[in-house]
């Protein structure tokens, strides 16, 4: 079994996906737990919160199951450290 991060292209290939996973999923341990609107997913894309000069987001990719999350990361270089946030449904 491997699992892999492979960068998003959230205002590209990656979109319709990123829409797809957000909107059709539960984030019960998430700070947001209700499942979001195509809609607000779409303007969380486009007012960069996957992807900016402080941090980048990346698939969890298994090699049978495909997708299963998304992770962040942030840039905390002002504290020295770097800080991950998984996003999996």
């Amino acid at each position: 079994m491997s699992i892999t991060l492979s960068r998003l292209d959230p205002n590209g290939a990656d979109r319709s996906g990123l829409i797809d996973c957000f909107a059709n999923n539960d984030f019960p341990s998430h700070v947001r737990p209700l499942p979001w609107t195509a809609a607000g997913v779409e303007e969380r894309i486009d007012s960069s919160t996957l992807r900016s000069d402080d941090y980048d987001a990346f698939w969890l990719r298994h090699e049978q199951l495909g997708n299963l999350g998304i992770v962040r990361l942030d840039d905390n270089t002002r504290d020295d450290n770097i800080a991950m946030r998984a996003v999996t449904p």
